[in-house]
């Protein structure tokens, strides 16, 4: 059987199926039309040495000879070599992604001490081939001991870890303000005292562990709860649940409420902060954000889905790895930060920042993306 003959295409042949074909028209250029900013970077004449020094030809020919294929995968992108003329056809269009990946091999290099910097078409810096391999070893910080006032918690009973956030002092104003709140209102005092705000907060505290759908439940008779029935009635309960006050409304002025919406609780907020700031910090802490469950009425109430406690007040927290809350500061929109609101920084950066200026230097910060911003490192 006879092999099959295959005809000889001319030139007038080539050209009909070229001009035919979909492969785009070759623009007779010098310049990377693909990538009009990228420069080739080769070292200075006076670093090369003898067998790095090729000719023109040679240089020009390297980009074409590593684009042959697909290469490792960098080759992807469209090169201007691609087109009538191209030699190989797909293969000869390769030659910009072949210089893509040899860029991103230097930058997986440390530059040595006598590389130098050049200046590209459009003004960045370039740092030249002088490439040195190095081990990359992260200074760790040192936390001076001891960084902060110990806290001695040895023979400590329940109350002693209560009274580190909720102290005497907190108690006090408690009872000054809610009773003047009470005179100014209603004509007469509410008769508070501290011991009975003790008990009204400690009350508080089981009802928030029982999660009972109704708190008057605590003193019915089916579902009595006797620590908290046997300690206060229902409706002195809940006289007091509508009457506490930690601030005079009258002693805040329109300027003072405009700074800040939290004003109405900004002394227990404080007071809160101290205890969590005495507590023992260790070198490394984790910054985030904490839904403090709520469901009332409230302007900064937010929803974050998720969070395990989607619905209710946001705060930015800084904690221990075994969960201590060191330092926190509740998020209520604009006036969140007021030191620096007149700054450039956004709110991740502005919490970074505040909550970094209690702690002494040496700590090591965790925190996601929302907060990894340049202008803070």
């Amino acid at each position: 059987m006879a092999s099959r003959q295959i005809p000889r295409l001319g030139d007038v042949d080539i050209e009909q199926l070229l001009v035919d074909s979909e492969i785009e028209d070759f623009v007779p250029s010098d310049e990377d039309v693909g990538d009009p900013e990228y420069m080739p970077v080769f070292g200075s004449p006076e670093n090369r040495t003898e067998t790095e020094n090729e000719t023109e030809s040679e240089a020009e020919e390297r980009p074409v000879r590593r684009a042959q294929g697909r290469g490792h995968g960098a080759g992807r992108g469209r090169g201007a070599g691609r087109g009538r003329g191209a030699a190989s056809g797909r293969g000869a269009a390769r030659g910009r992604g072949a210089e893509r990946g040899r860029r991103g091999v230097r930058r997986g290099r440390v530059r040595g001490p006598n590389s130098t910097v050049e200046t590209s078409s459009n003004g960045s810096s370039v740092p030249s081939s002088n490439w040195t391999i190095q081990e990359f070893h992260p200074q760790t910080p040192v936390l001076l001991e001891p960084a902060y006032l110990p806290l001695n918690s040895q023979g400590y009973q329940k109350q002693d870890y209560w009274k580190q956030y909720i102290t005497d002092d907190l108690i006090d104003l408690i009872v000054q303000k809610s009773n003047q709140t009470a005179v100014e209102r209603h004509g007469r005092s509410l008769n508070l005292t501290a011991v009975e705000t003790h008990v009204y907060l400690g009350i508080t505290l089981v009802m928030s562990s029982i999660n009972y759908p109704n708190l008057r439940m605590a003193w019915e008779k089916k579902w009595k709860v006797p620590v908290i029935a046997d300690n206060m009635s229902r409706n002195r309960f809940l006289q007091l649940r509508n009457s506490l006050k930690v601030v005079f409304d009258n002693d805040i002025t329109p300027q003072m409420r405009s700074q800040d919406i939290l004003w109405k609780v900004r002394p227990l907020i404080q007071y809160m902060q101290v205890g969590c700031r005495a507590q023992q910090k260790d070198q490394s802490l984790s910054l985030d954000e904490m839904i403090i469950p709520f469901t009332g009425s409230c302007s900064i109430k937010q929803y974050c889905p998720g969070k395990p406690n989607p619905v209710g007040i946001k705060a930015f927290v800084l904690a221990n790895p075994d969960g201590t809350v060191c330092d926190f500061q509740v998020y209520q929109g604009q006036t969140t930060f007021s030191d620096y609101a007149d700054t450039p920084f956004g709110l991740g950066e502005k919490a970074v920042l505040t909550l970094a200026d209690q702690l002494v230097p040496g700590h090591i910060l965790y925190f996601d993306r929302f907060f990894y911003l340049r202008k803070v490192i």
